[in-house]
């Protein structure tokens, strides 16, 4: 016979009884019930939204670039989403077959205007896909949005051509 502080435990289950087990499974089934009817579509404000971006900008931050990169029936479309800047901000390249995407920003305390001193971001480093047509890649900046959209059509030539490679032994 057992006896611990003097009660007596020895027809005592080690583990827990049925009849916890059933608690246990019925706690988690109105657990998980609370849970799927708990699930709402959570809507915010945009101007809570802009105030976020605002908050990130004061004292000297920066609001971050969005960029979206889509196939389209034409070819490809890069969308860069950068507030506060102008089209002659950007530069875009083709280098080493990869599209360069960058954004000049006046130094600290010079006015938006001045070109003596700009720092470069870079944006976009892509590599260029091989159904691209390198020699049309276009760009446009459409200040209303404040998008730049740099679409490459695809080159036809390569679309369906097919080789034939001999092998040699």
């Amino acid at each position: 016979m057992s006896v611990f502080l003097g009660a007596n435990y020895q027809n005592q289950p080690k583990w827990p009884t049925l009849t916890a087990w059933y608690v246990v499974c019925i706690f988690g089934w109105v657990i998980q019930t609370a849970h799927n009817s708990m699930k709402s579509k959570i809507e915010i404000p945009q101007d809570i939204l802009a105030s976020i971006d605002f908050a990130n900008t004061v004292n000297g931050g920066m609001s971050e670039t969005v960029l979206n990169v889509e196939r389209i029936p034409e070819g490809y479309q890069i969308t860069v989403k950068a507030p506060s800047l102008r089209a002659d901000d950007f530069e875009v390249n083709v280098l080493h077959g990869r599209l360069l995407v960058h954004q000049f920003l006046p130094l600290f305390g010079q006015n938006q205007d001045s070109e003596t001193a700009r720092s470069m971001r870079m944006l976009g480093n892509f590599y260029l896909p091989n159904d691209a047509d390198f020699e049309n890649i276009s760009a446009r900046y459409d200040q209303s949005a404040r998008l730049l959209r740099v679409f490459m059509p695809f080159n036809d030539a390569v679309k369906d051509r097919r080789w034939h490679i001999d092998v040699e032994e």
